[in-house]
């Protein structure tokens, strides 16, 4: 019987390792495992519309998530009669925002920069498809290539998603597939499009801007609905 050199065998088995390593961590994008009350912030989504003071808020995300006081962070802002407390914090790798404002919490911010939570993962959280989509893309300010943004838009759940991305060519703008993955999620009380856009992080600037209320260019930055199938969904030149 031969037998392999120690060098040989440290060698296979670092080849293997780093190779089933790259395959988990591409499972990991492509069939993300994380709960939905982990994607839907669902101990301090019940509180929405709610009066929530930020210690109470405190006491429920250290409860939860089972994080220290110190790994929590307020910030506070005040604007003539609105204040704004903005509570983050981080969990699994997932980053957290949650804003109280004048004693209410009005919407909560999910981030993933492993990118592990899939179009279809949302929509299994949420619990039904969106009603509206945007998909818009555009040159880049200050160098080659565009810039482009994917929102789904769930009114009747309080939910907005964004995704964004830049490429050197128009030509080469990703697939629109229900494995897309989602970068931001602003989590609300159920109302309509523009209400919910006037508390979100996430969402592309306003649709209806005074300056150019009713030109082409206002209309193509206006979310479509939802067609019932991925087939049907398409970026659109935005800007």
């Amino acid at each position: 019987m031969k037998y392999l050199s120690p060098l040989i065998l440290t060698f296979i088995f670092t080849t293997f390792t780093l190779t089933f390593s790259g395959c988990n961590n591409n499972q990991d994008v492509q069939n993300p495992s994380i709960d939905c009350n982990l994607i839907m912030a669902t101990p301090l989504r019940e509180h929405l519309g709610h009066p929530l003071s930020s210690k109470k808020a405190l006491s429920i995300i250290e409860s939860f998530y089972d994080i220290q006081a110190e790994d929590i962070f307020v910030t506070t802002s005040e604007w003539k009669d609105i204040k704004d407390e903005d509570i983050a914090w981080d969990d699994q790798g997932i980053h957290y925002i949650a804003t109280i404002r004048n004693g209410e919490l009005i919407v909560i911010n999910v981030s993933d920069k492993k990118k592990r939570i899939t179009a279809n993962k949302l929509i299994e959280c949420v619990g039904h498809q969106p009603e509206w989509y945007r998909a818009i893309y555009g040159p880049r300010m200050e160098r080659s290539g565009i810039d482009y943004y994917f929102e789904l838009w769930f009114p009747s759940a309080g939910v907005i998603s964004q995704s964004r991305g830049d490429t050197t060519r128009p030509s080469k703008l990703p697939d629109l597939t229900q494995e897309f993955a989602i970068d931001y999620i602003d989590i609300m009380l159920p109302e309509s499009p523009d209400e919910l856009r006037e508390k979100s992080y996430t969402a592309y600037p306003p649709f209806n801007l005074p300056s150019n209320k009713g030109t082409a260019w206002e209309n193509t930055l206006q979310p479509r609905q939802w067609p019932g199938n991925w087939g049907e969904v398409y970026f659109v030149e935005g800007w």
